[in-house]
C-alpha cells in the first residue's frame, strides 16, 4: 500500500512539473531553436576552443537582450579534437538533441560534420570554420573563414615585397593543408620563388630534428610552418636549439602562443581579429585574447540566429529548408572578423591581414 501511495505521489509531482513547464511555454509563446556546437574544450587545441566558447556565450548574451521571435538553446559539447568524439557529438546533436542547426570548429571536425550532414536525409544548416573546400559540399554546409586563395594572395604578395627567393614548407599531414599548399606552390612558381622542401607531419609530432638536420645548411630565405600551436612552438624551439637562424612565417599560429617575445620581429598572416570594437568587447568580457577562429565562431552563431529570425515560414518555426533559404539571402555581414562576403557556394569569405610581433605584442601591418 505504501509503495502505491509513493508511486501516486511521484506521478502527481511529475504531472505538476509537466503542467508548469507547459504553462511556461504557453506564456512565453515562442518555439525553441536548438543549435549544437562542437568545440575542442580540452586537449592540445583547447587554446582555441575555450575562447571560441566564450565568444559564443557573448553572442548568446547579446541576443538575450533582444525581443526575438524564437527562444535559442545553445548545446555545446567538447570533442578534445578527437575524431571519435567529433562523430559522437554529431550523432548526439542529430539523434538525441534534434538540433535545428550546427556549428563545428576547425578542419577535421568541420569535415566530419559536413560529410555526415551532406549524407543525412534530414540535413540542417551547418557552419564551420575550416580550411579546405571539401567542407562546402552539400547545400546545407557553410564555411566561415578566409579562403585558401585569399590567404595565399596575402602571403605571396608579402613574400614578393620582402624579396624572398626561396621558401620551405612544414605542414600538417592533412587533406585541408594539401589544398592550400597546392595553391601556394602554384603562385610561388609564378613569382619564381623556389620551393626548397615540402615536409608534412602528423598531428602530435614532437621531434622535428631529423628534418632540421637536413635543412640546417640549406640556402633558404624563410620557412612557412603550419602546424597546430603546440607542434608549431616545438618546431621553432628545436630550430633555435640547433642554431638554425632562418625566419619563419605562418597563418595565425603566432597569435596563439603565450610567449610572443620569442617571435619578435616576425610577420605572418592572420584573420584572428579584424573588428577592434568587438575584439575589445571580447577581451573585457572573457579576460583573454581572441585566438584563431574565436570571432569566426561569434559570427557564425550570430549569422545562424539571424537566419532563423528572418526566415519566411508557414509553420510555428522555420524548417531546415526555410532557414537555408534565409542563409542564402545574406550577401554581406559585418562581424567580429570584419566584412564577410557570401559567395553563393557556401563560402563566407573575408580578407586576412598581415601582423608582426613588436615588443611581444601583435601589431597589424598597414600596407
Amino acid at each position: 500500500m505504501k509503495k502505491i501511495i509513493i508511486v501516486i505521489i511521484v506521478i502527481v509531482i511529475l504531472a505538476i512539473f509537466v503542467i508548469a513547464n507547459q504553462e511556461k511555454e504557453v506564456s512565453n509563446g515562442k518555439e525553441t531553436i536548438k543549435i549544437g556546437m562542437s568545440l575542442p574544450l580540452t586537449g592540445n587545441v583547447a587554446v582555441a576552443g575555450q575562447p571560441a566558447k566564450e565568444a559564443a556565450l557573448m553572442a548568446m548574451e547579446e541576443w538575450s537582450t533582444k525581443d526575438t521571435k524564437y527562444n535559442y538553446e545553445l548545446i555545446m559539447e567538447d570533442n578534445s579534437f578527437q575524431a571519435k568524439n567529433v562523430s559522437m557529438n554529431h550523432n548526439k546533436f542529430k539523434n538525441l538533441d534534434k538540433v535545428d542547426a550546427m556549428i563545428s570548429f576547425f578542419s577535421m571536425p568541420g569535415k566530419i560534420f559536413a560529410e555526415a550532414n551532406k549524407s543525412s536525409n534530414k540535413p540542417v544548416p551547418h557552419i564551420t570554420c575550416s580550411w579546405g573546400n571539401s567542407v562546402l559540399e552539400g547545400a546545407y554546409n557553410f564555411n566561415n573563414v578566409s579562403s585558401d586563395e585569399t590567404f595565399v594572395e596575402v602571403m605571396v604578395n608579402k613574400l614578393k615585397k620582402e624579396g624572398i627567393k626561396s621558401i620551405g614548407f612544414v605542414n600538417m599531414n592533412e587533406s585541408f593543408a594539401y589544398e592550400m599548399q597546392e595553391i601556394m606552390a602554384e603562385e610561388l612558381a609564378k613569382e619564381n620563388i623556389r620551393l626548397a622542401f615540402d615536409e608534412k607531419f602528423n598531428t602530435g609530432s614532437r621531434d622535428f630534428r631529423t628534418l632540421l638536420s637536413k635543412i640546417k645548411n640549406e640556402d633558404i630565405d624563410i620557412i612557412f610552418v603550419q602546424l597546430l600551436v603546440t607542434e608549431f612552438q616545438l618546431f621553432y624551439q628545436q630550430m633555435k636549439e640547433m642554431g638554425i637562424d632562418v625566419p619563419i612565417t605562418t597563418i595565425n599560429r603566432i597569435s596563439e602562443v603565450d610567449n610572443k617575445n620569442a617571435f619578435e620581429g616576425m610577420w605572418y598572416a592572420t584573420n584572428t581579429v579584424i573588428d577592434q570594437e568587438i575584439g575589445n568587447k571580447f577581451r573585457a568580457r572573457a579576460d583573454m585574447e581572441p585566438q584563431s577562429g574565436t570571432l569566426n565562431n561569434y559570427d557564425s552563431l550570430n549569422i545562424l540566429i539571424y537566419a532563423f529570425e528572418t526566415a519566411e515560414t508557414v509553420g510555428s518555426k522555420p524548417t531546415a529548408e526555410e532557414a537555408l533559404a534565409s542563409l542564402n539571402n545574406i550577401k554581406t555581414w559585418n562581424g567580429g572578423s570584419g566584412k564577410l562576403t557570401f559567395l553563393g557556394n557556401g563560402r563566407i569569405d573575408y580578407r586576412p591581414q598581415l601582423a608582426i610581433i613588436e615588443n611581444g605584442e601583435v601589431k597589424i601591418i598597414e600596407e
